[in-house]
């Protein structure tokens, strides 16, 4: 394994896998905020029927 960190700068390495979960994760929102079902920041009201079945809190 020694020899692998002498290959790649380990600063640089860090740098890269925190930028690159950054962007992976910025993505991942992205997809999930794009669909229907799990979309949260946009949400409707409940229709009637459904807020009369919905347990209150």
């Amino acid at each position: 394994m020694w020899r692998y960190w002498r290959l790649i700068d380990p600063r640089k390495a860090i740098v890269a896998t925190g930028i690159w979960m950054a962007a992976l994760a910025f993505m991942i929102h992205l997809v999930v905020l794009s669909s229907d079902r799990y979309q949260w920041i946009d949400t409707k009201p409940l229709p009637a029927k459904a807020a009369a079945a919905a347990p209150a809190k």
